[in-house]
């Protein structure tokens, strides 16, 4: 059931050894690999793809995290109190993404994002699922490029598919049922911004984006409502979930990010990279069971959310052609509601190794 097995009783040292390894090997391959014609040339530069020009890449990632920033900006354990018996959670999230790519125009390209995702959560839900998450697509126009293309700046248009499964269930072992966590957040989004890159000096770039996302309203099945409650025969109250197919209000986002660039030797190079993150109070339709067993429809109000985190990363440029990245997403400080998919929310270091070859 995994697309992606790891050990998770790998004891530090031996983390420590396979990342060297990993770093070691990046190191030694593009002097391997260079004096085969298939590798030829030296690494591209350009934010954007020639006219004919496509790249395929494979880009993994897993993150373990059994924390997430909490509405007022502090890291806390992953937990609902709202469940019976609740404990705090303990989050694996892995996931591959198929990307292509291709030129149209020197100045005008498209690409395409095809995510497989893994998520399991091992201590209080026990729960996971695998499969395809939400797809991506979009397309870059390059409508400013100085002499020598020191200096580039696009526009980026992209738009999010809600084409992962939003179900949420809790295991059930009377009923032989594992539980599943959302592989999606079940919104459309459309994102429109700005790329530009900057060469500095021969060994000295600077990259920066920002996007301005849209999402759309939409049902989804993973939100719960908090104050949901179930009368036993007994008298006694227990929380009543999932409650599922509840309508999240439009809203927007803000992204923004920037690279810069060290060419620190001749195929590689060190990006010293930063991210943020902020999203508007968001709305959703929910509704309350009272002890008579009305059903009242309330508004509930999610808390604006942030965050900023720091994205080292390794840049290996094998040839023109080959490109090997591994990074680390490291959050630094936020504020959130986990009330979208907890995942979103957590806050554990994400890893990532990403391959591209250019045609």
């Amino acid at each position: 059931m995994g697309i992606l097995e790891y050990n998770f009783q790998r004891g530090a040292m031996q983390r420590s050894e396979f990342w060297w390894a990993t770093l070691l090997l990046i190191l030694l391959i593009p002097w391997t690999l260079n004096a085969h014609p298939l590798f030829d040339a030296e690494p591209s530069k350009s934010i954007g793809l020639k006219k004919n020009q496509g790249s395929l890449g494979f880009m993994g990632s897993y993150m373990h995290s059994t924390k997430f920033f909490n509405s007022s900006g502090s890291r806390e354990e992953s937990s609902h109190s709202s469940y019976p018996g609740s404990s705090a959670e303990e989050y694996h999230d892995a996931s591959l993404v198929i990307r292509t790519a291709y030129g149209i125009t020197d100045n005008f390209g498209l690409w395409f994002d095809l995510p497989l995702v893994y998520r399991k959560e091992v201590q209080a839900l026990h729960a996971g699922d695998w499969g395809l998450g939400d797809i991506h697509a979009g397309l870059r126009y390059i409508f400013f490029r100085s002499p020598k293309d020191a200096v580039e700046v696009g526009f980026d248009l992209q738009s999010r598919f809600p084409t992962g499964d939003t179900d949420v269930h809790f295991s059930d072992p009377i009923r032989g049922r594992s539980g599943e966590l959302p592989l999606g957040t079940g919104n459309q989004d459309l994102s429109l911004g700005l790329v530009s890159r900057w060469h500095a000096l021969p060994w000295l770039s600077l990259d920066l984006r920002g996007l301005y996302t849209f999402r759309f309203s939409a049902l989804v099945e993973y939100l719960q409502a908090p104050t949901t409650l179930q009368i036993s025969a007994d008298g006694s109250q227990q929380a009543l979930l999932p409650t599922g197919n509840l309508n999240i209000d439009w809203g927007d986002e803000v992204f923004g990010e920037g690279r810069l660039g060290f060419q620190i030797l001749p195929n590689l190079s060190f990006l010293a990279g930063i991210q943020y993150m902020f999203r508007r109070t968001t709305y959703v339709q929910n509704f309350e069971i009272q002890p008579d067993n009305d059903v009242v429809p309330v508004t509930q109000q999610l808390s604006k959310a942030f965050q900023l985190s720091g994205v080292p990363t390794l840049l290996a440029h094998i040839s023109k052609r080959i490109e090997v990245l591994v990074s680390t997403e490291i959050p630094i400080m936020g504020e959130n509601s986990p009330t979208f998919p907890l995942v979103e929310s957590l806050s554990g270091y994400r890893y990532r190794l990403e391959v591209s070859y250019a045609f």
